[in-house]
């Protein structure tokens, strides 16, 4: 991180969040592999029969299924959505600059300054970053970015150096 860091100044549009949000919303491997576990223990009693509960594992590896595309495809799009319409500071501009103690993002609204220690988990894909102060909240910050010179590599590093790998 050199001495004259670079600001860049974004906007988050609606499409931006809802790609976001998605990315917010990938659940962990470890999950994943739970829930394939469970998946392929229903499938295998149903194609067993196993005591006779192969009709009720295939309802419910069939409820499983579709409440996840459910979810994942509807529920989830739709709380993003009226989120992002209800929240209008999210509409207007920020300006993010990486400092030697931290990140600072601002706009009209005020100013925050995330300290690395403060910092308790980040996500990143082709598109976005995601840095979590709490479980629950996160900053957005788009890779496009660094068209305006900010140094997103520097950010990455940093964040892998001080608050460990990407969740």
């Amino acid at each position: 991180m050199s001495a004259d860091a670079v600001k860049a100044s974004y906007t988050i549009s609606e499409r931006d969040f809802l790609a976001a949000s998605r990315l917010n919303e990938t659940p962990p491997t470890r999950l994943l592999v739970l829930f394939a576990v469970i998946l392929i223990g229903l499938l295998a009693v149903y194609l067993t029969d196993y005591y006779g509960f192969g009709q009720l594992a295939h309802g419910a590896l069939i409820g499983l299924v579709l409440s996840y595309l459910f979810l994942h495809f509807v529920g989830s799009p739709y709380k993003a959505k009226k989120f992002y319409r209800g929240f209008k500071a999210l509409h207007d501009n920020f300006t993010v600059e990486l400092l030697p103690t931290g990140l600072e993002i601002s706009s009209m609204h005020g100013r925050n300054q995330l300290l690395w220690k403060d910092i308790k988990d980040w996500k990143q894909n082709r598109e976005f970053l995601l840095v979590y102060p709490k479980p629950d909240v996160f900053y957005v910050l788009p890779k496009k970015i660094s068209e305006q010179g900010f140094d997103g590599r520097a950010l990455v590093q940093a964040l892998e150096m001080y608050v460990g790998k990407a969740s």
